[in-house]
């Protein structure tokens, strides 16, 4: 398996971890203001996306080792990667479709105080990212739209848009983990129960009645905005009027389980567990044959022989293991190439002489000063 596989593989491994982990703490602390569980995601997507390695004691991810592909595999990786990328690339063309789309539906809207109004729009929604915009339908009563701007106002305050952002980046990498796309989903109706808490916190069931109904006029018929990353707007509007209604303050232990939970993901699963100084079984058997291979060495050097070494690569022609042996008082020089145990090419200098590794003994070719 090539390097990037390997390391794409990891993350998505150690990132499923996590998002495990986020789904029992969601499921255990429903009462707990939404706004750790989207820190929680946010965690996930940073795991999935983390191009290194923290080593921890205290991390509780489990040991991966993912082996290389040798020389036949290769060509297989090479064909899954090339998938992989088309895949990706595809939620990065649909992106920018959706931008366009959404960029043309607006061109005509009508600045107001706090946003823009479009008559061409279903729901409300921010665009952009660099200069986000906020965008309203037409046809809102006055309180209805100080509702909704406040609730777009209130999701740039916290970027929510960047959250987002790198959950869609992390479900266009790793879009072959069903994990990914369960957490992403749920990632974009936290984020709005997450908003929504924090605009009705301070509200009267009056105006959280209000605010519902502002919900209600507002809300799309479909949700393709959840998938547009340039676009953030509604998605599920019934489970979230229900929880406006019922909305009650949390407590301070509720609220200190959610920063718990935070930090018990950063601490212990975002990191990965310090490399063990056991062999795997992979490892054991690859240290065997390097010892076979330096006894063998050993028993083909005689006296004059200054220096050999027997070195391991892999597909991709990288070293990973590496045999050197030294004599003292010689005046020559043995090396040797190997992709497995045993040589397979080899040169040695001595006496003068050019000496090739060939069907498993040392042949002269001719004198060394001859290749000079």
């Amino acid at each position: 398996m090539t390097a990037f596989l390997r390391n794409l593989l990891t993350a998505s491994l150690h990132g499923s971890v996590v998002i495990l982990a986020v789904l029992l703490i969601r499921l255990l602390l429903w009462k707990t203001p939404k706004k750790y569980i989207c820190l929680l995601w946010l965690l996930a997507g940073i795991r999935l996306l983390l191009p290194i390695e923290i080593r921890s004691d205290l991390s509780l991810q489990p040991r991966l080792n993912i082996p290389l592909a040798n020389a036949s595999a290769a060509r297989w990786a090479g064909a899954i990667s090339l998938i992989w990328a088309v895949i990706a690339l595809c939620f990065g063309v649909y992106s920018l479709i959706s931008y366009l789309k959404l960029k043309n539906q607006v061109r005509e809207a009508v600045k107001i105080r706090g946003g823009w109004e479009c008559d061409r729009i279903e729901t409300a929604f921010i665009l952009g990212f660099m200069k986000p915009k906020i965008y309203i339908p037409t046809g809102l009563d006055g309180q209805s739209r100080r509702d909704i701007l406040a609730h777009e106002r209130t999701h740039l305050d916290k970027g929510d848009h960047w959250i987002k952002m790198i959950g869609f980046l992390a479900l266009a990498l790793h879009w072959f983990n069903p994990l990914v796309w369960i957490a992403y989903i749920l990632l974009c109706k936290d984020i709005e129960m997450a908003c929504d808490e924090r605009v009705i916190r301070f509200m009267e069931l009056d105006e959280r009645k209000a605010y519902s109904t502002a919900l209600l006029r507002c809300s799309s018929r479909s949700a393709h905005f959840a998938a547009c990353p340039v676009a953030f707007g509604e998605v599920s509007v019934k489970r979230r009027i229900l929880s406006i209604l019922n909305y009650k303050k949390p407590s301070f232990w509720l609220s200190l389980l959610g920063v718990l939970a935070f930090f018990f993901v950063a601490i212990c699963l975002l990191t990965t567990p310090p490399a063990s100084d056991r062999p795997t079984p992979e490892q054991a058997v690859q240290k065997a044959e390097i010892e076979r291979c330096r006894q063998d060495l050993e028993t083909r050097l005689t006296g004059e022989e200054l220096y050999a070494q027997m070195y391991g690569t892999d597909s991709n022609g990288s070293v990973r293991w590496n045999v050197t042996l030294l004599r003292q008082g010689a005046d020559s020089m043995w090396k040797l190439n190997a992709n497995t145990s045993e040589p397979t090419d080899g040169e040695m200098i001595r006496g003068g002489k050019h000496y090739a590794w060939y069907s498993g003994s040392w042949m002269e070719t001719e004198s060394a000063e001859s290749r000079l």
